[in-house]
Formats: structure tokens, C-alpha cells, sequence
């Protein structure tokens, strides 16, 4: 009798991705606090992409940390800026609770804020891929890298209202901020791969930047 091994597979599942919540404050201050903020269903293998804003006071201000409940948050490639406007992505495994205090800290006074956040569950929080587009234009747009099984986010912040098309991703939110300001998300998870995938957001107006990135299943 010929006794064969049981063979178990060891395929990575694809990721998923879910669109939680956003929080946008157009105060004068340093820092913002997105009290209770929804995070996603919790589960262990759960990641929070967040994406963050800011616009409005000055030229010069940046974007310094972003901690959920306290622990601090991975900023993902480098921060998009164009004159008044600037932008970044952050990622943190985040297991538990289906709430959190998140904190966005800029290092001198912005004119306000938008808070985005996806909760992914499967990913590597290192990221495939990162582009942005900080050049400005009424319609910013990016070529970006997604591989089978992984997710993509992207977020845009604009001096114009709300009415913003996306372009190669979903979007998930699209507010006014304040009078003349908006911010915008877009995110989805791939089940095959995407190479040079064009996201790109439409606005009526210039002084626009654009930020994308992908993760891989893992």
C-alpha cells in the first residue's frame, strides 16, 4: 500500500481592505486629536493604513508624528508638500478595539487637518510601492506599482470645496474642510498584479498634492 504525505498549502491569502473612518478639523492649532475615531474590525492580522493632511496656515509648517492610542505610527516614503498643503501615509499593526484616539502632530501651527483611516488585514506594512505628486497641478497623478493579492491607498488634499474624481482607485471619502479646502481618499485591494497604475484625482483648482502606496500580502 503506497502511503502518500499530506500536503498543506502554504499560499499567502489575499489582503483585504476596508475604508474605517475620517476626521477633519479646520482649527488653528498643532495638534489634532480624532477622538474615538473608527478603526475596522479587530482581528490579529489587522494593519491601519492612515492617511493624513494638512493645509492653509504657512509655507514652512510639516507634518512631525502620528500615534494611535499612544504608539506611534510608521510614516511611509516622504511627505508631499506644495505651498500651503502637505501630506502623509502611516501605517501601525493594530490587533485590538474598534475605536482609537488618534493624534496628528505637526512641528509648528497648521490650519487644519484631514484624518483618513483604512484597516487592512494581510498585509506587510512594508510598502511595495510609494509615489506622490506634489507639482501643484489641477489634476495630480501618479504611476503606481500594486502586486497580486496586495491593497493601494491614495489621498489628495486640495484648496477648492469637494467634487473631486478619482482615477484607478475607489474613492471612499471626499469633504470640505474648511471654506476653499478639501481632502479626498481612495484605497482597494488587487487581486491580480497592477503595474503602473494610474491614480490620479481631478480637481477645479491648483496648489494640489497627491499621495499613493501599495502593500503586499504577508
Amino acid at each position: 500500500m503506497l502511503i502518500f504525505p499530506l500536503i498543506r498549502s502554504s499560499a499567502i491569502p489575499d489582503a483585504t481592505l476596508s475604508y474605517a473612518d475620517r476626521y477633519g478639523d479646520s482649527a488653528n492649532q498643532t495638534s489634532y486629536t480624532a477622538t474615538g475615531i473608527g478603526i475596522g474590525t479587530a482581528a490579529a492580522n489587522r494593519t491601519l493604513i492612515i492617511t493624513s493632511t494638512g493645509f492653509g496656515f504657512n509655507t514652512t509648517t510639516r507634518h512631525s508624528s502620528l500615534t494611535v492610542d499612544g504608539s506611534a505610527a510608521t510614516a511611509i516614503g516622504t511627505e508631499a508638500v506644495n505651498s500651503e498643503e502637505v501630506g502623509r501615509i502611516w501605517v501601525i499593526d493594530y490587533p485590538t478595539g474598534t475605536t482609537a484616539d488618534i493624534v496628528l502632530t505637526f512641528d509648528g501651527t497648521q490650519g487644519g487637518c484631514d484624518i483618513g483611516v483604512f484597516a487592512a488585514y494581510g498585509i506587510s506594512t512594508t510598502a511595495h510601492d510609494f509615489q506622490k505628486d506634489q507639482d501643484g497641478g489641477i489634476s495630480p497623478s501618479v504611476s503606481l506599482n500594486v502586486p497580486a493579492g496586495g491593497v493601494a491607498v491614495a489621498v489628495g488634499v486640495s484648496q477648492e470645496a469637494a467634487g473631486s474624481t478619482w482615477t484607478g482607485l475607489t474613492e471612499r471619502w471626499d469633504d470640505t474642510l474648511q471654506a476653499g479646502v478639501s481632502g479626498t481618499g481612495a484605497g482597494d485591494a488587487f487581486a491580480s498584479v497592477q503595474s503602473g497604475l494610474t491614480v490620479s484625482v481631478d480637481f477645479s483648482s491648483s496648489e494640489n498634492v497627491l499621495l499613493a502606496a501599495s502593500f503586499p500580502k504577508g
